[in-house]
């Protein structure tokens, strides 16, 4: 597999050209925002074309904000032509049109392992995370101040 690295304004329309072409693309996490379930700089997504009307709750996008940039994050909440997203590690939700997808995750993978996207774990995580949405951020003060106490 070749590795290339580039922004998110130059990713973007390769990534966009190689799922137009049937490919699936391999992309390495390099944001916070999925915390816990995506590591940064560990884990790996591999993306395919979302079919127009695929979309469901609890499924990972890759969509382009409007300023250019790729963001992954979860789909919360489906109306009409509007998805609403939120990253795992977040508090806040963002709110696009389906035509800002790129592409969906269909397998992400954890220290070599595959976990599909439409497997009962991904699932159940997706369904059970959101709720801790509210106290997300007293979680990850939690989780500091413990790493704080190990050095």
């Amino acid at each position: 597999m070749k590795i290339i690295e580039m922004n998110s304004a130059e990713g973007c329309g390769v990534v966009e050209e190689l799922l137009k072409n049937g490919s699936n693309v391999h992309l390495c996490v390099t944001g916070s925002s999925m915390m816990p379930f995506l590591s940064p700089n560990r884990d790996v997504v591999v993306l395919r074309s979302c079919k127009d009307d695929s979309f469901k709750f609890g499924q990972i996008l890759l969509f382009k904000r409007s300023d250019g940039r790729l963001v992954l994050h979860r789909i919360r909440k489906i109306k009409g032509n509007t998805l609403t997203m939120n990253g795992d590690s977040q508090v806040w939700c963002e709110s696009i049109h389906k035509e800002q997808a790129v592409a969906c995750v269909a397998q992400v993978i954890k220290n070599g392992k595959c976990i599909e996207a439409e497997s009962v774990r991904y699932k159940l995580w997706a369904i059970l995370w959101y709720p801790t949405r509210p106290i997300r951020l007293f979680m990850k003060k939690i989780r500091n101040a413990f790493k704080l106490r190990r050095r």
